[in-house]
């Protein structure tokens, strides 16, 4: 199974997002506006702004929405760091 152009979009932006956080690039300014533009314009070609414009609202108001679930998921992360990566089971 392939990946559609949104969620292409979101997994780059997300990566990006992650990869800017981390000790060898966490000095260095991060340019959302040019990394969108690096996304559309090599892994998400077919995406138009209205639909660029749409996620990025969906995807503020998940954040919004969304903020207990950070807290826990934080929490989880120092707690059970061990628990909290194993994927193995699916959960």
């Amino acid at each position: 199974m392939t990946l559609n152009e949104r969620e292409r979009f979101i997994f780059h932006m997300c990566a990006a997002m992650v990869l800017s956080t981390s000790e060898k690039y966490s000095s260095k300014p991060f340019n959302i506006k040019r990394i969108q533009t690096l996304v559309l314009t090599n892994r998400a070609r077919h995406l138009s702004k209205s639909d660029v414009h749409k996620l990025t609202e969906d995807i503020k108001e998940e954040v919004l929405l969304g903020g207990t679930f950070y807290e826990e998921l934080i929490h989880a992360l120092v707690d059970n760091l061990d628990d909290v990566l194993d994927m193995e089971d699916g959960k």
